[in-house]
């Protein structure tokens, strides 16, 4: 068609056009039903079953397994789209489909249900077709063909921001859309708590218990042991009452070394002291006594004088007598000289001042020794005690290393105890099979099919027969070159019509 005739176009045209090709739009229109009508004879009826999933906040998608952290449990909520998502897709998953194809002989009755168009047969092409007999690839391909009509019979959704699973299944028979749809629920629950749990998790952890438990008891008894053999019950007293001895200690050792250096500080000025002061004085002195020594002496004297005189008046000054004589009288006034011409009494004596420093000088060495000995025996006494707070010290360090270990090890034991019940819990549960997932509607059955819609298609059918007929007696008018209007003769032969004769036939006769 160009486009003139398409801007000609009329209801009277087409109007014509359908008088003109009745028959060929008739025909069509005919054949168009008829092949509708064939084909809802051919197509097989289908019933719906739906049944309805909700997902709720739960076990599923709240908590984590005790094997998911090594400390406490941690509270972790996936997002809802995703927690539904994922159901939707393992439901739509290969391995659940052939779970269920596996369960009540679904697989012969779903393959059973298959139209006529599926029951042909591709021909074998020649060294690409396994051969005949391979059972194992029969198997295989049957299965493959019962998944792919399982999955193209089912229809998972779901509403949008709801929490609820919408599972509708379409087959050839009611009874069978209902118990597909009763089967995939409840493989899938199953499906759903399995692929929660963790195996294996509580037997691993009543081993580390077990072992725990062992720990503690050793280092419980290896602390008990350490106490006994150093035979105290509380380091932190035994520290407490040496810290006050080692105060007191300290403190009287201060004062013990103050008063040694007290001591020794007076002993050094009463040594200066004795050291000034003389050891005797006079005690008495008396005058106008008479030196018996003196006067015996100068009469000895007067005498030897007396004696040289008579000598000399005898005999010559050289004479030996003489010599003699005058030799005493020389050492005898040399004597006389040395003689004190005093006439007093002296009287000596032990200073008083002197016997007095002394006595204190040896009372204060004494005190200075005795202090002396007393800090050696506080500084032993401090050393004994700090050896002693050493000691306790490194037994206070090695019990609370023993301590630590054994904290350590209490908590990894309370840990794997409640990890333990935890894993019991949830073995509990999933042996039971307590999902988040509940079924909200069961598989519906219904006893009227779904498809083929018969008023729907015969509706549409029917439109399309008036609309394709239409389009039919157009087309078949366009392509006919006849001249059947006057409008025809005068654009196709550019003469003028002056009349035309009715025709007894099928069409008018035109005269020019």
């Amino acid at each position: 068609m160009n486009d003139a005739f398409l801007q000609n176009i009329t209801f009277a045209s087409v109007m014509q056009s359908l008088w003109r090709q009745k028959a060929k739009a008739v025909l069509f229109a005919l054949l168009l039903m008829t092949l509708v009508a064939v084909a809802l004879i051919l197509i097989p009826k289908k019933y719906e079953s739906v049944g309805k999933l909700f997902v709720r906040l739960g076990r599923g998608g709240v908590t984590l397994d005790p094997t998911a952290t090594t400390g406490k449990t941690i509270m972790v909520q996936e997002s809802r789209d995703s927690e539904i998502n994922s159901i939707i897709d393992v439901l739509q998953s290969r391995g659940v489909l052939e779970l269920v194809l596996e369960q009540d002989n679904l697989e012969e009755e779903i393959l059973k249900s298959s139209s006529i168009f599926e029951g042909i047969e591709i021909p074998k092409i020649p060294f690409v077709s396994p051969p005949d007999g391979d059972a194992q690839y029969e198997a295989r391909k049957r299965r493959d063909r019962a998944v792919k009509k399982l999955s193209e019979s089912l229809n998972v959704k779901t509403p949008r921001k709801a929490a609820t699973i919408t599972i509708a299944c379409h087959t050839e028979s009611a009874e069978l859309s209902r118990k597909i749809v009763e089967v995939l629920i409840e493989t899938y629950i199953q499906q759903h708590v399995k692929a929660r749990q963790t195996d294996g998790s509580y037997d691993f952890f009543v081993e580390q218990l077990t072992r725990e438990k062992e720990t503690v008891d050793k280092l419980s008894k290896q602390v008990e042991d350490f106490k006994n053999q150093i035979g105290v019950m509380s380091i932190e007293g035994h520290q407490a009452a040496l810290r006050q001895k080692i105060a007191m200690v300290e403190n009287e050792l201060i004062k013990a070394r103050s008063r040694r250096d007290a001591y020794r500080s007076q002993v050094s000025e009463l040594l200066q002291l004795v050291s000034t002061e003389p050891r005797q004085v006079t005690l008495e002195s008396t005058g106008g006594m008479a030196n018996q020594a003196s006067d015996l002496m100068r009469d000895r004297l007067y005498n030897l004088e007396l004696e040289e005189r008579n000598l000399t008046a005898k005999y010559k000054g050289d004479h030996p007598s003489v010599v003699a004589v005058r030799k005493q009288l020389v050492e005898a006034k040399t004597i006389m000289k040395t003689q004190s011409s005093a006439r007093t009494q002296t009287k000596r004596g032990l200073n008083k001042n002197f016997q007095t420093l002394e006595m204190r000088l040896m009372e204060a060495k004494v005190n200075a020794a005795s202090a002396a000995a007393e800090v050696l025996s506080y500084e032993t006494a401090l050393s004994d005690a700090q050896s002693r707070m050493q000691g306790l010290n490194q037994v206070e360090t090695k019990l609370a290393a023993m301590g630590r270990q054994l904290r350590v090890a209490e908590a990894n034991f309370g840990t794997y105890s409640e990890k333990q019940e935890e894993a019991r819990i949830n073995l509990a549960l999933d042996h039971d099979n307590f999902s988040n997932v509940k079924v909200v509607q069961p598989p519906t059955m219904q006893v009227k099919h779904v498809s083929p819609r018969y008023g729907l298609i015969l509706a549409a059918s029917l439109l399309f027969s008036v609309v394709g007929a239409v389009c039919v007696a157009i087309f078949a008018d366009q392509v006919d070159s006849s001249l059947n209007t006057q409008q025809d003769v005068e654009t196709t032969l550019g003469l003028e019509v002056l009349g035309s004769i009715p025709s007894s036939g099928r069409r008018p006769l035109l005269v020019q």
